[in-house]
């Protein structure tokens, strides 16, 4: 049988954005997950499966005891107190729901050996759930003034290059050391969580990749591989790579 892929899923309330996308019902949250990450799990050799936000740690130890691979997917901002920060930016999007699995579980996760892909928020949720930092807004606190944002543009749309570590997993698995990248986000790691290496960083300086040292298959990236992979085909040799771990870690628990 195919390696289940848990993949965490947004947090959508009745109302978003002061009303403006009524959805379903009135009172009536959901969980959701753009097909992009469910079709590239999917295309590489995984059964996904989207999980919904309770805030349980059995919750969070059932999960982990199902998972052939775990994939924290990208979204909304991460509350700064969850890194030892007040909110200092005005234009942060933060679901508490949505934050207080995803810590459990990260947590949960990083104890074990389940193979994880962590991509834009995931990649910082885990970096603060390991217990490093993140810019706020990078714009205003980075200094950056190269863009990070790709909205407005096709999905899969090139904004601007990364630059991977000559001996990082991620070098192996795309057999370059400079390539361009989409991009989706405003916060990113400031400090990284002494868990990992950094494996790939952006012109300006940003960690736009890092790993978990040793065998375990242990990524992370600010990109979004599941919008570029059926344009850009290098992107869906991540998700296979990550798919042959979780095949071999599931073989390994029976």
């Amino acid at each position: 049988m195919k390696p289940i892929i848990l993949i965490t899923g947004y947090h959508v309330e009745d109302a978003e954005l002061q009303d403006y996308r009524p959805r379903g019902v009135k009172g009536q949250d959901m969980t959701m997950c753009t097909c992009d990450y469910s079709d590239a799990v999917y295309e590489a050799g995984g059964i996904p499966l989207v999980i919904p936000n309770i805030d349980s740690y059995e919750y969070c130890e059932e999960l982990a005891d199902i998972a052939d691979g775990v994939i924290f997917s990208g979204g909304e901002d991460i509350n700064p107190k969850h890194f030892g920060e007040k909110v200092l930016i005005n234009n942060l999007k933060i679901i508490e729901r949505r934050d207080n699995l995803e810590l459990k579980l990260a947590k949960k996760i990083l104890t074990a050996d389940t193979p994880v892909l962590g991509i834009c928020r995931g990649m910082q949720l885990i970096n603060a759930a390991a217990g490093g930092s993140l810019y706020q807004d990078i714009y205003a606190q980075a200094g950056i003034s190269s863009k990070h944002g790709s909205h407005g543009r096709p999905k899969d749309f090139i904004i601007h290059d990364v630059y991977i570590e000559q001996y990082s997993r991620l070098n192996q698995i795309y057999g370059i050391e400079k390539k361009g990248v989409n991009s989706y986000h405003h916060q990113a790691v400031k400090e990284l969580s002494n868990t990992f290496d950094a494996a790939a960083y952006s012109e300006d300086g940003l960690i736009e990749a890092y790993e978990m040292r040793g065998e375990r298959f242990f990524v992370c990236v600010q990109w979004h591989p599941e919008m570029m992979y059926k344009r850009h085909k290098e992107e869906l040799e991540l998700f296979k790579s990550f798919i042959t771990a979780c095949s071999v870690y599931k073989s390994s628990k029976k």
